[in-house]
């Protein structure tokens, strides 16, 4: 199994996508874990966080989440998500602690990486936040 990060420790202040492009084997099994480590700041703030696959790495195409959890800092209030374009469900990320994991049974494009759209006013922040896969 190899693991990869597509987001790694990195401030997000604004719109994606990661700069990160990461090569997989077509027909790949792929667990996608997505954490806000650091501090959020700014009113309001919100993110969202999907994954993106592309044959060619010039035309890029959301890769919609068939089953992921989500659950807060404690690792309490676990929610199921289902066939959503976001990691994250349609609920926005807006709180230090936030954790989801995916799993993407089947990812048929040769490349990937993490596309995000970040919202709020008062230059919305998230600190320390990681997006890491791991391939089958």
């Amino acid at each position: 199994m190899d693991t990869f990060a597509l987001i790694d420790n990195q401030v997000i202040t604004a719109d994606g996508p990661s700069g990160t492009q990461v090569p997989i084997p077509t027909a790949t099994m792929m667990d996608v874990t997505l954490e806000v480590e650091g501090a959020v700041s700014g009113t309001s703030p919100t993110l969202h966080v999907w994954l993106q696959t592309a044959a060619d790495q010039e035309e890029w195409f959301a890769e919609p989440v068939p089953a992921a959890l989500k659950s807060d800092a404690a690792g309490a209030n676990v929610s199921a998500v289902v066939d959503k374009r976001n990691i994250n469900g349609d609920t926005a990320m807006s709180a230090q602690g936030e954790k989801h994991k995916a799993k993407y049974p089947h990812i048929a494009a040769g490349w990937v990486r993490a596309n995000w759209k970040i919202g709020g006013t008062a230059t919305p922040t998230f600190n320390n936040v990681k997006c890491k896969a791991s391939v089958k």
